[in-house]
């Protein structure tokens, strides 16, 4: 089916100069946002069409107002925030209070000396001593400065420190090296933890800025339309692939406070449904 995902998305383009002038700006909108290559454009559609059994269902809806995209911008903030707290306190679990005292005490040293050298650095984030550092949003910048100072690029415990991490050469820095030596090889004995701090480097913001919010609002209405592309297309061609034959099945029993008569049909014949290869099953094939 790649080929009719292909013609669906190819035929998005077609929105900028025949469509809908809201259409015409949100597929403008994404295509600026993968720097106008249109064959990236393309190709970012069809692997979308191919997963859309996944993402469908929880497809929000068109916001026709600034009521309902307040709505929808909290209700997704709201997940941000969920999903960066956890990922804090299952971080401050992982790694020993003694451990983290320790390497606070490092970092702090670390961020003044940056601070002297008016050095710009994520380790910076550690010259408030006051702020604390834990599993709450405010502390996501202080968990990043940590794993700059610890961690290198790749996200291995860092061996060797210098000027660059607020460690000064020679006798200057001995004694703060020595420290940081020593949390390093500490945390190193901790493989989530390194895991977990790694990785808190590519935690999202709580909030999304002003051009996140545009081109996510832009992508939910390019996907809105890649669908209803892709239903002309299979209708033109008689065809279908497996997540829409799979969708008209769903429809055809209705659901379990509204079922069909073909559900109650079936219900009267079935009494188990033996499902094989389960760890590959999708939320829409669970619904079936």
């Amino acid at each position: 089916a790649r080929e009719l995902y292909r013609t669906a998305a190819e035929r998005l383009l077609e929105q900028l100069p025949h469509g809908l002038a809201s259409d015409s700006a949100a597929v403008a909108t994404l295509l600026a946002h993968v720097d106008n290559r249109v064959g990236l454009f393309v190709e970012l559609v069809i692997e979308m069409l191919m997963r859309r059994e996944g993402w469908l269902p929880v497809l929000p809806d068109d916001v026709r107002n600034d009521t309902e995209q307040a709505r929808l911008r909290e209700r997704l903030e709201s997940a941000r925030r969920r999903l960066v707290s956890s990922h804090l306190e299952s971080l401050q679990r992982a790694i020993p209070q003694s451990l983290l005292r320790d390497a606070s005490e490092v970092a702090e040293a670390a961020a003044r000396n940056l601070a002297a050298a008016g050095e710009a650095s994520a380790i910076c984030a550690w010259t408030d001593a006051t702020q604390r550092v834990d599993g709450s949003l405010p502390s996501v910048a202080r968990w990043q400065g940590l794993a700059q100072m610890l961690l290198t690029a790749d996200g291995k415990v860092r061996s060797a420190f210098d000027k660059r991490v607020g460690i000064p050469p020679g006798k200057l820095g001995q004694d703060l090296k020595r420290r940081a030596g020593l949390v390093a090889a500490a945390l190193g004995e901790h493989a989530e933890a390194v895991d977990l701090l790694q990785a808190v480097r590519d935690l999202p913001s709580p909030e999304y800025d002003a051009d996140e919010w545009r081109v996510l609002l832009a992508q939910f209405r390019v996907l809105r339309l890649a669908v209803a592309e892709l239903e002309l297309v299979f209708a033109e061609r008689r065809v279908a692939d497996y997540p829409r034959f799979a969708w008209a099945a769903r429809q055809s029993l209705g659901s379990a406070d509204a079922p069909t008569d073909t559900a109650l049909a079936l219900d009267a014949r079935l009494a188990h449904v033996l499902v094989d290869e389960f760890q590959d099953t999708s939320e829409a094939q669970v619904r079936l």
